[in-house]
């Protein structure tokens, strides 16, 4: 089974939308066709994004339903605690090294992300950078 890091925009995406390319990755994960790897560091970031007043908005989710949401995907994804780096990777951003990092530590096949600091890597680690549409075009 292929397992992936998923980037925060592409989860939250997800949640907002029931179509595009972000729901059909998620829907693969909740049909068991691939797994998620995730770090608490993730995690974090889910929940704090998940809770800005606009996504709020869209989602319309109390808080309380946002903190299940999150336990759900700590329970059922592959949660890894990644090494820390001294050095940053993603000069021109570095929290998203916590992907990097967390893809390296669960041995995933693909990162698939929409955030062009991480595309433009190409790879890292030998694991190829993806668009949720690459990702989606590649398994067919």
């Amino acid at each position: 089974m292929l397992k992936i890091v998923a980037d925060t925009n592409l989860i939250v995406s997800a949640v907002i939308t029931s179509y595009g390319n972000s729901a059909r990755v998620l829907e693969l994960f909740r049909k068991n066709l691939i797994e998620i790897v995730i770090s608490e560091e993730i995690t974090i970031e889910i929940q704090r994004v998940l809770n800005y007043p606009k996504i709020r908005k869209r989602h319309g989710w109390s808080q309380e339903e946002i903190k299940r949401f999150v336990k759900r995907l700590k329970k059922f994804c592959i949660v890894v605690a990644p090494e820390a780096h001294s050095d940053s990777i993603v000069k021109q951003d570095a929290s998203d090294d916590k992907f990097l990092d967390c893809a390296v530590a669960g041995e995933v096949d693909y990162i698939i992300t929409g955030d062009n600091h991480l595309l433009n890597l190409g790879q890292y680690s030998g694991i190829p950078i993806i668009t949720p549409k690459q990702f989606l075009d590649s398994i067919q």
